[in-house]
Formats: structure tokens, sequence, C-alpha cells
């Protein structure tokens, strides 16, 4: 047995409503942190830009090939790591499973690997067969986030 993370127990103890959003069912556990509003959206209805100048790397891409929705396990959690030049603060990504954002997140450093990244999506946006996952960098800007495009090594 090995403890989970600390704010796991916090959680755990009633206190999720600060941390998701309990008020729109199962979607609202998705919905989380400043750029949770763009979770559920189509990248171009929020506003695409400039490629972003960074590259990724996802961890086990080929799970996203030959997916059965129906068979009981989807590879819901995308993670990787952000490749070549990238900026020394942490990155803030949308990550888009067949055309629909189904979470942002912060980059974060995970022992000597800078930039890793890691999120849960929504099973419900797999398909059958092959699905394809994009990545952005979340701009806040006064008229709202704006998508910059990630390179995604395939």
């Amino acid at each position: 047995e090995v403890d989970g993370p600390q704010n796991q127990a916090l959680a755990l103890r009633g206190v999720t409503d600060r941390v998701a959003r309990p008020e729109d069912a199962t979607a609202g556990l998705f919905e989380v942190g400043p750029f949770a509003d763009l979770v559920g959206r189509r990248p171009e209805a929020v506003g695409l830009a400039e490629s972003s100048g960074l590259a990724a790397r996802l961890n086990d891409p080929e799970k996203l090939q030959d997916v059965d929705p129906s068979g009981g396990t989807v590879p819901a959690l995308i993670s990787g790591v952000l490749t070549g030049p990238a900026p020394d603060a942490p990155v803030a990504l949308a990550v888009a499973v067949n055309g629909t954002i189904g979470a942002v997140g912060l980059t974060f450093t995970q022992e000597a690997t800078p930039q890793t990244f890691a999120t849960m999506v929504p099973d419900s946006l797999f398909q059958p067969g092959t699905n394809r996952v994009r990545l952005y960098q979340v701009e806040e800007t006064r008229a709202g986030p704006r998508l910059h495009p990630v390179a995604v090594a395939t």
C-alpha cells in the first residue's frame, strides 16, 4: 500500500467542490483550473492563433489506435513532455481529443524532466478505432483565451 498525494485526502473529505464543478455532473470533474471554461469546446470556437513554436511527445501514443470505447477502458490519461526549447515557467496546455477540448493543465517538473504534462480527459471523447489528440498552448489575452497549436511528434 502507498499513501496517495497529500491533496487527495482533502478531496476525499468533501472539498472537491473547490477543485471541480460538481454542478456540471460528470463533465465537472474535468473543468478544473483557470481555463475550466474551455473544456467541452472546439478549439476553433475558442480562437486559434499562430503556432506556439513548442513541440511535444506523447507517452504511449499507440494506445490511441484501435480504441474500443465499449471495452471498459480508454486511454483517458493523456501525458507526455514538451520537447525542444520550452519556456522556463509552466505552460498551460489544452488537450483536445477528436476535435473537442477535454482538459487544460499546467506543465510541471517530474524528477529531472521539466515541462511534463498529464491530464485526464472524458471517456466520452473517444471513438472506435484511431483517435486524434491535439495540444494547444493557452494564452490569456484581454479578449479571452487564445490557443496556439503545439506540434505533436508521432
